[in-house]
């Protein structure tokens, strides 16, 4: 479930934010809480990620919603199954939930059938290998968790 936002919650966002800055390349840009288009097409579809990298191009558009196979990671900073299963059904390719409660972290990749192939975990001071189109490492060792 979806914790409330707040002062960490917003931080987790933006230390992945400036690491995924200071390395993104090949047209990719880090955006904060951007919808995703679900299934059904329309806005009550949509998952909202508390981060998406997407083309550049989708910053200077009129869309309201992001294509889902556009998103190169899509994070979200507690999220549950249901939400997890969400954003495999809709074909996101590559998510990263970050758990400030307990200090861990899950990325999910392959989207098939309604459900990730690939689930690699760690926990909080492990990096965290983001697939390609980014292929890179993120230092969780500076992520906050939650009192």
């Amino acid at each position: 479930m979806h914790q409330p936002r707040r002062g960490k919650h917003a931080e987790v966002v933006r230390v992945l934010r400036r690491q995924i800055d200071a390395d993104v390349h090949k047209g990719l840009v880090a955006y904060e809480v951007v919808s995703i288009r679900g299934r059904g097409g329309g806005m009550g579809d949509a998952v909202t990620a508390d981060l998406a990298v997407l083309p550049a191009e989708w910053g200077a558009s009129d869309e309201t919603l992001a294509d889902p196979h556009d998103v190169a990671l899509a994070v979200e900073v507690g999220a549950d199954e249901q939400q997890v299963a969400r954003y495999a059904g809709d074909g996101v390719p590559v998510l990263l939930v970050v758990d400030p409660r307990r200090g861990d972290w899950t990325l999910y990749d392959r989207p098939e059938g309604g459900r990730y192939q690939g689930v690699h975990q760690g926990r909080y001071g492990d990096d965290i290998p983001v697939p390609e189109p980014l292929s890179l490492a993120l230092a969780t060792g500076l992520l906050p968790r939650y009192g």
